[in-house]
């Protein structure tokens, strides 16, 4: 998964000449669920070492962003120090043993022979510092992985499959994956994150802002005259609302109302009424109600 502020360009100049490598765009809700929930991906024993942690099961809209801005503006970063059994698989080999890991912000550890270690029996299996963390997709069939949800952590100049310094770690269910993933970003990203969503945030606020007005706007040219004689349709009206020519032709003098309630101010619907003609700065000022959610759906 690339973040928003990683240099495509400049991972792809990495690969190998010819390489089969490829770069799907695709829709991720779960980019920034770490945002709108972060008493689920963030919390853990631990986390009351480094900040106040608020009380309750129950968190406001305003107590979660309150404390995702203070998580990230730390200095440094911690992230989710996490702990727990995964599975890792054997170099060069189809085969996977369950060891218990630990996350540090130096890096990923884990304990080769004890099931739950001190820290003097754990082991660096990577630091983040120079190597990205991937997802894996079809490792059930490829490496016989114990279950799908899958992590990698290499090097992006890294190609060969089979090299000791590509790392394969599998959890046992999706909702440990999601919490493991989320911390692996953190500890490689930290406060880059949140300056994403807020990025992210303010793009989609300002598109859907011009989207409006622009609709807006068009729709108040479209209708701001009565049609007196709908054998004669201006382009303006014809381009923005497409009336049907059942419509035009076959009952030239029934007046038309504009239906914009409950709908997207770029869409509107042409009905036959009864009713006399409304001004359009009355129907657009008591009907439009337009309606967004700022949380952008990452890619």
């Amino acid at each position: 998964m690339y973040e928003d502020h990683e240099m495509v360009v400049e991972n792809i100049k990495m690969w190998v000449q010819d390489s089969p490598n490829k770069l799907y765009f695709m829709r991720r809700p779960d980019k920034f669920a770490f945002i709108s929930r972060p008493e689920l991906y963030l919390l853990t024993p631990k986390t009351s070492d480094h900040m106040e942690i608020p009380a309750g099961d129950q968190w406001t809209i305003d107590v979660k962003q309150q404390f995702v801005n203070d998580y990230f503006r730390r200095e440094p970063v911690v992230p989710p120090e996490m702990e727990g059994f995964l599975y890792l698989k054997a170099d060069g080999r189809k085969s996977w043993k369950k060891y218990y890991f630990v996350l540090r912000p130096s890096g990923l550890y884990y304990a080769p022979k004890s099931k739950k270690p001190t820290t003097k029996d754990l082991t660096c299996l990577m630091n983040l510092h120079s190597n990205q963390v991937y997802t894996g997709v079809g490792w059930e069939k490829k490496y016989k992985s114990p279950s799908p949800w899958c992590i990698s952590i290499k090097l992006t100049a890294l190609q060969m499959k089979r090299s000791q310094f590509i790392k394969y770690i599998c959890a046992e269910d999706e909702m440990t994956f999601k919490k493991w993933l989320v911390a692996l970003r953190i500890a490689k990203n930290g406060a880059d994150l949140l300056q994403n969503y807020e990025q992210a945030c303010q793009i989609r606020r300002e598109t859907l802002g011009s989207t409006t007005s622009m609709s807006a706007a068009s729709s108040s040219t479209a209708i701001s005259d009565p049609p007196h004689n709908l054998h004669q349709r201006t382009p303006s009206v014809a381009s923005s609302i497409h009336l049907p020519a059942h419509l035009i032709n076959n009952n030239p003098t029934r007046p038309l109302s504009v239906n914009v309630r409950n709908q997207s101010p770029a869409t509107f619907s042409v009905a036959s009424s009864s009713q006399a003609y409304e001004p359009v700065s009355s129907i657009i000022a008591e009907k439009i109600d337009v309606q967004y959610d700022e949380q952008p759906t990452g890619t």
